[in-house]
Parts: structure tokens; sequence; C-alpha cells
């Protein structure tokens, strides 16, 4: 995996933060390992920050990584993901839902456990 990756278990959430370069493979690689622990451990709210990983996502990739999510992530899960703001356009949160996976890409954890509180 091309990312450093922090979990961090909270009471009613658990954060996911990734840091480094952008880059497709590395960020499905990590998508895949994501999707794992939250199967093997059984976590229904999550706050995935990637805020720190550099590099711009392309539109491409968004809708690609939203397709690849939705193939693995399913069900009784919502899942907050944290980016920056000037570069969130909603299209990976919009191919997700159309699949059935609940997501929201916001800009701070405030909304994101915010978003998570409504679920």
């Amino acid at each position: 995996m091309d990312f450093a990756v922090k979990i961090s278990e909270k009471k009613d959430h658990t954060l996911i933060t990734a840091s480094g370069h952008y880059s497709f493979g590395g960020l499905c690689d990590f998508i895949e390992t994501a999707t794992k622990e939250i199967k093997k451990n059984g976590w229904k709210n999550l706050c995935v920050d990637i805020i720190n990983i550099a590099g711009a996502i392309p539109g491409e990739d968004r809708f690609n990584l939203g397709v690849f999510t939705s193939q693995r992530l399913c069900g009784p899960v919502s899942i907050a993901v944290i980016y920056r703001e000037s570069e969130i356009n909603k299209l990976f949160e919009h191919v997700d839902w159309d699949e059935g996976v609940r997501v929201a890409v916001v800009a701070s954890i405030e909304e994101a456990l915010d978003w998570l509180r409504c679920r």
C-alpha cells in the first residue's frame, strides 16, 4: 500500500486516516484494506480522512473509485470521507449512493460526525 494508515476506534465511530502520494492503485489498495477491516471488526460508522493524500484525484478516478468501493462495501455501514473542500465535487459520493453505499464527502471532521449522527 502506498499510504500510511492510522486507525482509531472511538465510542461512536472509527476514524481511518491515510496520508501519502495519490495513485489510483494505491487508493484501491487502501479501500480494499479498509473494507476488510470494516467487515472483520463490524464497524458501522466510519470517518475516512484523506485530506493528507498529496495530489488531486482526477474526475475519472473518482468515478472508478466509487464503482470499486460499491463493489466491495454495501449494507449497514455509513462512511464520511473527509477531503479538501476546494476539491470536493461529489462524483464519488453519487456513484456510491446509486449503488447502495451510504457515503458523504465532506470537508471537516465536524461535518463528518454530524452526518454520521443523522444516519
